[in-house]
């Protein structure tokens, strides 16, 4: 019997002989995407990542897939929201103290269909509710938000690359 680890099991999980992640990407993704979108920005106000990762699951989505839109999509949605900033071209997978890759958000397939579905969503009046829900899961809009709670002006701010820890 197999026991599912949900966004532990995605974030820490088994590793294959090449040491890398193997996943191709799922036919229909452009369509998983648009779902992630409704079901995180509809549904996951005040759920917990562990709640969300098992909400996307029930509802037909992965569970790599669903680590992946819990780390990337809010990602996109706060770039899409403050593109005045100087975001990272970049971010760090994790793997280890030792193993730590630096990759390109626009080699990361996954990354480049969430930014094309964001913004077909963008252009079709987003819901500026589901928009925070979303947005504001991420690291980046936490820490923008804090600085600006602090009395911070977004000129102050500084971005670094995000470092996803798998």
């Amino acid at each position: 019997m197999k026991v599912e680890m949900g966004i532990w099991e995605h974030l820490f999980g088994k590793l294959n002989n090449t040491n890398r992640y193997e996943h191709p990407l799922p036919a229909g993704f452009n369509e998983l995407t648009k779902r992630a979108i409704e079901l995180i920005g509809r549904d996951s106000g005040g759920m917990e990542n562990e709640q969300l990762h098992e909400h996307l699951i029930a509802n037909g989505i992965s569970s790599f897939e669903a680590g992946e839109f819990i780390i990337f999509l809010p990602t996109v949605f706060c770039r899409k929201l403050l593109p005045e900033l100087d975001w990272p071209l970049s971010y760090v997978d994790c793997y280890s103290e030792k193993r730590k890759i630096k990759r390109r958000y626009l080699d990361n397939i996954r990354y480049v269909v969430m930014q094309e579905e964001t913004e077909k969503y963008w252009k079709a009046a987003p819901n500026n509710k589901w928009v925070l829900n979303i947005a504001g899961r991420s690291a980046e809009f936490n820490a923008i938000n804090q600085l600006l709670n602090n009395g911070g002006k977004l000129e102050d701010v500084r971005l670094t690359e995000l470092y996803v820890v798998r």
